[in-house]
């Protein structure tokens, strides 16, 4: 068993925070491949944040001389309450997939990256607890 450890800035007007999100996986290469759609999602999440905030104040920021990139596996955009969500689809079991919707992916939110590791949880030969003893 694996899990992807991803790390972001959360908060509100007031003060922010770092914080952590955790996704198991079942196998390495499921990990490599939702830690890929993680980066992936992110790199166009950014570039439509950046665009609507373009958009929104046309008269400080130059247009964008790059087109919109393709939307990448996994990822797809929702219309929902007259805004457009960018969620994001991973695997934990194979081909189980379930739809994600990104909580580093907000107004107040800044993924700073993400990371596998190995999760093969309490093993009693080589860690032990000294709570109810």
């Amino acid at each position: 068993m694996y899990k992807i450890v991803v790390s972001y800035e959360t908060g509100n007007s007031f003060g922010h925070e770092d914080t952590t999100e955790e996704i198991k996986c079942a196998t390495l290469d499921i990990a490599k491949e939702n830690l890929r759609r993680i980066k992936e999602h992110w790199k166009y999440y950014s570039w439509c944040e950046d665009e609507r905030s373009r958009a929104a104040y046309p008269g400080l920021r130059p247009p964008r001389a790059t087109p919109k990139p393709p939307l990448p596996v996994g990822t797809k955009e929702v219309k929902r309450y007259g805004s457009t969500w960018i969620s994001l689809s991973l695997t934990t079991e194979g081909d189980e997939w379930t739809m994600h919707t990104p909580p580093w992916c907000g107004y107040f939110e800044t993924l700073h990256g993400a990371s596998i590791e190995a999760d093969h949880g309490l093993d009693t030969e080589t860690s032990f607890s000294a709570r109810g003893w």
